[in-house]
């Protein structure tokens, strides 16, 4: 009797409890986009999670840790405390063994002028509380908060986390209206367990200055344990940048977007003394668009030995002979290359930015590492056009036909072209040609 009952029991509650978790995981992965941020961690949707407690007893046991998994306070304030924060510290004060599931926080501080922002130090002491009931945070995101004369207080906040949680690995900075300082980093963010730091929005020195920002205290020089160095929305100098890229002993991988509204001026030329130090152990390399008028030369990538992945400004690239390029950008381990063809993360693309001339570049760049025998196996093109202000004329092709021409004719050799969704189906840019009285080009 007892075997005839167990079989009508689920599919899934016959399978063992570690499968059980596997899916459950699965199932609760957040899908919006910043959910990848974080290699180590995954940020949970607790919402599909308490979703599952309501199906039956046993879900209800195994699915509470993925509930407090991730804690996304993203879009209500921790300071002044929201009443989403204030509930969550009812529940955790009744129960505290739940901060312990906690892996991923996400918190949001307002700046002035968009949202009331904290005024006093008592603003924050739910946030200070909060970080007590979380001790295993090992990914932790802060948007906003960095106005002044309150930044203070976030940075004590910061101190903090990185005081208090000793798996903390991965630390997420991202600006709400006011940009981040370069020399508070540097000041305040101490710890030996970092593996990742990723800032949005630093904030902008004067175009007078020849000097950096900030000085390096000398304490500080080559001090940082992160392996990841992420920034978007850097408005400060070139020399600022040389002066941060002193403080990491290593670097294994290194992403700088978009120079938008940046007064500097900016080139390729200028990473190759940044770069230098970690010439032998970085191994995934991305540049975005950079505020230039012309290229001036590129960097020699190639001698970078355990470089795998490399992505640059299409831009720095489409004006250098292809052959040439081979030879200065294909490493011994470079196994995917990218050209991005964004302009500075604040608008798409131009329409003709892929044409015939930049089809013809990757082909014969991805020829010529098809004859040299290169660790190259995949081309990636970032390609979204603003197709809203889009005005056709006859001369115009539609760019993914091109893709698509290139994919066929390096795929025989063993190549892999990967390349951005259409913004527009072929046969709605014909109506839309057609419409504006423009005979489609093909």
């Amino acid at each position: 009797m007892s075997g005839k009952l167990s079989n009508r029991r689920p599919p899934i509650l016959r399978l063992p409890e570690e499968l059980q978790l596997a899916i459950i995981e699965l199932a609760t992965v957040d899908p919006r986009p910043f959910s990848t941020t974080c290699n180590d961690y995954e940020l949970l949707d607790s919402g599909t999670a308490k979703s599952l407690t309501l199906t039956c007893r046993h879900f209800k046991h195994i699915s509470v840790p993925y509930i407090y998994h991730t804690i996304n306070l993203g879009s209500y304030p921790v300071a002044p405390p929201s009443p989403t924060l204030k509930a969550l510290l009812r529940t955790l004060r009744e129960m505290p063994f739940l901060g312990e599931f906690c892996r991923v926080l996400l918190v949001h501080i307002p700046d002035a002028g968009v949202r009331p922002p904290p005024q006093a130090d008592g603003d924050f002491d739910l946030a200070h509380e909060l970080l007590t009931y979380l001790p295993e945070v090992g990914c932790f995101h802060l948007w906003g908060g960095f106005s002044k004369p309150n930044d203070h207080r976030t940075w004590t906040l910061i101190r903090h986390v990185l005081h208090s949680s000793l798996r903390l690995e991965h630390l997420f900075l991202r600006k709400f209206a006011e940009d981040i300082s370069l020399n508070d980093i540097i000041t305040d963010v101490r710890s030996t367990s970092l593996k990742t730091l990723s800032i949005k929005g630093v904030s902008a020195s004067t175009p007078a200055m020849t000097t950096p920002s900030f000085l390096l205290d000398p304490e500080r020089y080559r001090a940082g344990t992160f392996r990841r160095l992420d920034i978007v929305d850097f408005f400060d100098s070139a020399g600022s940048l040389h002066d941060l890229l002193l403080w990491p002993a290593s670097l294994e991988h290194f992403s700088f977007q978009t120079v938008h509204n940046n007064l500097h001026s900016w080139d390729l030329t200028l990473f190759r003394p940044m770069l230098g130090p970690f010439k032998e152990s970085l191994r995934t390399l991305d540049i975005g668009w950079l505020a230039t008028t012309e290229p001036r030369e590129l960097i020699n990538f190639a001698s970078f030995p355990r470089l795998e992945y490399l992505r640059l400004s299409a831009y720095q690239l489409v004006h250098c002979n292809a052959r040439v390029a081979s030879s200065l950008l294909l490493g011994p381990r470079l196994a995917t290359f990218g050209l991005n063809f964004d302009v500075d993360g604040q608008q798409n693309e131009d329409w003709r930015a892929f044409g015939s001339r930049e089809a013809n570049w990757i082909r014969d760049f991805a020829v010529t590492a098809i004859h040299k025998h290169t660790a190259l196996r995949k081309i990636e093109i970032n390609f979204t056009p603003d197709y809203d202000s889009y005005k056709p004329t006859s001369e115009d092709l539609y760019p993914w036909n091109l893709m698509d021409w290139i994919k066929g004719s390096i795929g025989t050799f063993g190549m892999y072209l990967e390349y951005s969704e259409p913004v527009v189906t072929e046969k709605q840019w014909e109506r839309d040609m057609q419409r504006m009285g423009v005979p489609p080009n093909h």
